[in-house]
């Protein structure tokens, strides 16, 4: 009785240890991720990228979760996952969907970011998604269209340039096009050649130009400051002259508008001037007044004056 007793509890324990053992590899297997105070991080991808729930979060190549769940939000991907910390996340902090290994799978990787300030729980974190072997796949598929469709084009262009290969006008064109220019290569070289000595003599004359006109400049340079000078004392002079007139001007019209001022009291006012112009009859009495007077002045000339002057007494 003690034996079978003893049997069971051993295999009681065995199957305890194979059921554990066996949580154990699933859970290696499938990539969970078991942690005590999980934090989760939302990140937000341009698609899925076949990521699946419980697939591997990497923090620098460091295994630190796993996704919790997948779905499709506002046109992109949301996908949660539980890590074990976030601490050294910054406000920068990136996520990529990338190959878990070579024959299948996905993981998340997370790059903590260089911002000095730091993540805050519950932002978004935003993500990309890396090119798998089905988009590679599809793009040498893309790749290989262009391709027969660039072959296609070479030949078409191979069949052009036969065509114009074996054109008997064309390439008798082509020679004598080369041969013209091998001439007029020849001719230049020979006309180089020829005036050489005249080339070589212009070049010396020029620079013997150049240099006796830098020594006249320099020789002249005095002089023409000197003349610099005055002209800008002759041209502050005129300046003055030109402000003296203008002065002189505006005094001419202020005479002037004076002028037109006793014109205008003369011909629309009613003094004495103005009388002995427009009035006739005062002109007439002025005249006949001089008259008298110029008459009286040639009686006393000739005659004199007769003074009959009694004083203190009446007449």
């Amino acid at each position: 009785m003690k034996d079978t007793r003893s049997i069971e509890i051993k295999v009681g324990l065995v199957s305890i240890l194979a059921v554990i053992l066996f949580i154990i590899g699933i859970t290696l297997g499938r990539g969970l991720y078991v942690s005590v105070n999980p934090v989760t991080v939302k990140i937000r991808f341009p698609n899925s990228g076949n990521i699946q729930i419980s697939a591997p979060v990497f923090v620098n190549g460091v295994k630190r979760g796993a996704v919790a769940s997948v779905r499709n939000d506002n046109g992109s991907v949301l996908v949660t996952a539980d890590l074990d910390n976030v601490r050294e996340f910054r406000r920068d902090v990136s996520a990529r969907i990338s190959i878990l290994e070579i024959t299948g799978g996905k993981k998340i990787e997370i790059f903590p970011g260089k911002s000095p300030e730091k993540y805050k729980i519950g932002d978004e974190i935003h993500g990309k998604t890396a090119a798998d072997f089905a988009d590679l796949v599809y793009m040498l598929g893309e790749i290989g269209n262009d391709g027969m469709l660039l072959i296609k084009r070479l030949d078409t262009l191979s069949v052009s340039i036969n065509r114009i290969i074996s054109d008997e006008q064309f390439i008798n064109n082509l020679k004598n096009t080369v041969d013209n220019t091998a001439q007029i290569s020849a001719n230049a070289n020979r006309l180089l050649s020829e005036n050489i000595n005249s080339i070589e003599l212009t070049i010396n004359n020029l620079k013997s130009i150049t240099t006796e006109l830098n020594e006249s400049i320099k020789y002249n340079e005095p002089r023409f400051d000197t003349l610099i000078t005055k002209f800008d004392l002759t041209l502050n002079d005129t300046r003055t002259l030109i402000a003296q007139t203008n002065k002189t001007i505006a005094e001419a019209e202020l005479i002037v508008k004076d002028l037109k001022s006793m014109t205008d009291s003369v011909n629309h006012g009613s003094g004495f001037v103005n009388k002995l112009i427009y009035d006739k009859e005062f002109s007439m009495r002025i005249d006949s007044t001089i008259s008298n007077l110029s008459k009286f002045i040639e009686h006393v000339q000739q005659y004199g004056i007769n003074a009959n002057i009694r004083l203190g007494g009446r007449p």
